[in-house]
């Protein structure tokens, strides 16, 4: 299954907003850092945007559990890789 796939997921992005130009153009969102906290991952991206991957239920922690182990693979990949990652 696919980031984007999940029910058990919820996935937040928050694009980085310089001098009212909006960089979130997939394309130039890559991934920096990933930082666990209870039930959400928080990546962060070189153009400043940060994501949230929280967990819905628990069947979504056993998920993110999943993606947490595969996200240092991860660093250097698109937005769009990230939500094609399967777990």
């Amino acid at each position: 299954m696919r980031l984007r796939e999940s029910k058990n997921l919820k996935y937040d992005k928050r694009p980085h907003i310089e001098d009212n130009h909006d960089s979130f153009d997939p394309k130039f969102c890559i991934l920096k850092e990933c930082i666990r906290t209870d039930n959400k991952l928080t990546l962060y991206y070189k153009n400043g945007s940060v994501a949230d991957i929280k967990a819905r239920n628990t069947e979504g922690e056993k998920e993110l559990s999943l993606i947490e182990a595969q996200m240092e693979d991860s660093i250097g990949k698109s937005y769009e890789e990230i939500l094609d990652i399967e777990f």
